[in-house]
């Protein structure tokens, strides 16, 4: 008598380099928002004060914990990519756009998604 998968190795093994594939991309990617982040601080734009800085940067802190410990989801990892990409090229139709798609996507992430899009608007 054979008892059916009792010598079958975990399926987890199979997808070990999937995981260290998307965590890389998180590093990647906390990198690229703190850095966002530190460029609006250092030369705020007209029309931004430091308040809505700083209650920017405060609502991005759940965000880039996540980012930091590789707990957010692959697919809002990827959209954020999305838009960090248009802004990093200047795109600012594409940001909008990218912005747009994040926020309807994704609306239990809303609270720091205000932070990100008062942050790339100004």
């Amino acid at each position: 008598m054979t008892i059916p998968g009792w010598n079958d190795p975990n399926a987890a093994i199979f997808h070990a380099h999937l995981d260290d594939a998307a965590d890389a991309a998180q590093d990647q990617l906390h990198v690229r928002l703190a850095a966002v982040v530190d460029k609006v601080k250092a030369a705020p734009p007209a029309g931004l004060n430091a308040r809505v800085i700083a209650d920017s940067e405060k609502r991005l802190q759940d965000v880039l914990q996540r980012l930091h410990a590789h707990a957010l989801p692959t697919p809002l990892a990827a959209q954020i990519a999305l838009v960090l990409d248009a802004y990093e090229a200047q795109n600012v139709d594409e940001t909008a756009r990218q912005l747009q798609t994040l926020s309807t996507s994704f609306v239990d992430e809303s609270r720091w998604i205000v932070g990100l899009r008062r942050l790339l608007a100004a």
